[in-house]
Parts: C-alpha cells; structure tokens; sequence
C-alpha cells in the first residue's frame, strides 16, 4: 500500500513538471516551436522520458554539469553590474 501511494506521488510530480515546463515554455517562445503549451508538454515529455531508459545513469552526469553551468550563468549575469 505504501509502495503504492509513493508511485502515484511520483508520477504525480513527474506530470507536474511537465505541465509546469510546458506553461513556462510557450510563455517564453510563444508559437516558434508549438502551436500551444499542451504541445510544449508533449515536447518535454518526449526530451526527459528517454533520459531514465539509460542503461548506465552515470551517463545523466554531463546533462548535470550543463545544469551547474546554466545556473552559475545565471546568477552571474543577476550579480554582476551591468554599468562596468
């Protein structure tokens, strides 16, 4: 039972963050790659299932080092002035 309750919650989350990559997205591009945010989900969708049917997960650790490197580009570019 508890097993079981823990499976939905997870695939609960997972729709959730397709929803939620799905409305930042069109939000962001608009119409340039999808006509709507449901086919932005679907995109994401199709971009991150794939990722967890590798057969060595070690592998998911580069797409991790982009992730390091996307957000300390962010907070570098919220950081630093842009008077110098």
């Amino acid at each position: 039972l508890v097993s079981s309750i823990i499976y939905v919650e997870l695939f609960g989350t997972c729709c959730l963050l397709f929803i939620l990559e799905g409305d930042n997205m069109f939000s962001l591009l608009g119409t340039k790659l999808a006509q709507n945010a449901s086919q932005y989900m679907l995109l994401a969708a199709a971009v991150m299932i794939p990722t967890v049917w590798l057969p060595n997960l070690s592998a998911l650790s580069f797409l991790g080092m982009f992730g390091v490197t996307a957000t300390t580009t962010v907070v570098a570019s919220v950081s630093i002035p842009q008077n110098m």
